[in-house]
């Protein structure tokens, strides 16, 4: 039986369909360095029922060290998966941030006319990504289940003319074996080069994937950090570009698939950085950005609770319920 079915796809204005986030303007009609909310807040109707937001609570610029003349830009974004159905659940999620530099160089123009000259392009003045955090590949929430793996031989022998035997279906025999597997939340943090004519790391990926078998969904919360190098004297604009996506369920996936390829779901306006905008926070010092530890900014938090790791800690928390006693209440 052949099953049809009909996705209907809305205009660019449908609540499905809006995804733009844009920039604040000033008085002369130019972009607000800077913007807090970086995606995921203009969803409305159904699309805000699934979502992720991201917001950007830090942009600091500096230099690398004290007496050096690097300048560097530090950046805190924040990401939370909020879900607003039950039946629903976020199995995956990929965070893509990338810096490209926009218009005059300023200071460094000069240097930037005579490359242009020689034919080098305007992605040398990229910001490079060359921290992040977190990075490399992390699990948490580990879980152990038993699989049981079946295998099967069927062979008949049967006799045929004089020494000969013909195979056919006759006997069977069936083997299973049992396997631990481990399944876990996995988080992954990449510098990666986003576009043509890179041959520095220019943006920064996080990948989030469930617990698939506890059907876990990812963390409701991210916290992440980049630490960006600019070329020496480069104090002109660059702008950040989020990239979201996620898979919550076949057909959420395959609608917004198409939506995407049709071109109905226009992306966030880039968020503009200027070093000439000054701002200061205590526990990071702006003439030497390049030592600030960026671990201390990683935060990851998970607010539906799973079940113990390990048949240790199984037992360790039967053996810690015994010693409180019996529940006073207990509710089904």
């Amino acid at each position: 039986m052949v099953r049809e079915f009909e996705i209907v796809l809305g205009e660019v204005n449908s609540e499905e369909a809006k995804f733009r986030l844009d920039n604040e303007y000033d008085e002369n009609g130019n972009p607000i360095p800077h913007r807090e909310w970086t995606t995921g807040i203009d969803r409305e109707g159904n699309a805000a029922k699934m979502a992720v937001k991201g917001r950007m609570p830090t942009v600091l610029h500096g230099f690398e060290r004290a007496g050096s003349k690097t300048p560097y830009t530090l950046v805190i974004f924040e990401w939370s998966t909020e879900r607003l159905r039950l039946d629903r659940r976020f199995r995956e999620v990929t965070i893509e941030v990338s810096f490209t530099a926009h218009g005059t160089r300023r200071e460094a123009e000069p240097a930037a006319q005579a490359l242009r000259a020689k034919g080098v392009g305007k992605t040398h003045w990229d910001p490079e990504v060359c921290a992040i955090v977190p990075e490399g590949t992390s699990w948490f929430h580990r879980t152990t289940h038993k699989v049981t793996e079946k295998s099967q031989w069927e062979v008949s022998l049967k006799a045929a003319f004089g020494q000969y035997f013909t195979a056919g279906p006759k006997y069977h025999w069936e083997r299973g074996d049992v396997a631990d597997v481990t399944a876990a939340i996995q988080l992954s943090g990449s510098r990666v080069a986003v576009g043509s004519g890179h041959n520095r790391p220019n943006a920064a990926r996080w990948v989030m994937l469930e617990n698939a078998s506890q059907r876990s969904g990812v963390p409701a919360f991210l916290r992440t950090a980049v630490l960006l190098k600019r070329r020496p004297k480069d104090d002109g604009q660059f702008l950040g570009t989020v990239n979201v996506s996620y898979r919550v369920s076949p057909f959420h996936d395959f609608k917004e698939t198409l939506l995407k390829q049709m071109g109905r779901l226009p992306k966030d306006k880039p968020i503009v950085f200027d070093p000439h905008v000054t701002t200061t926070h205590p526990s990071f010092p702006p003439s030497s950005l390049a030592d600030v530890d960026l671990s201390n900014e990683f935060q990851l938090i998970s607010l539906e609770p799973l079940p113990p790791n390990s048949d240790k800690e199984k037992a360790d928390a039967k053996e810690e319920s015994a010693k409180d006693g019996p529940d006073e209440e207990k509710l089904d």
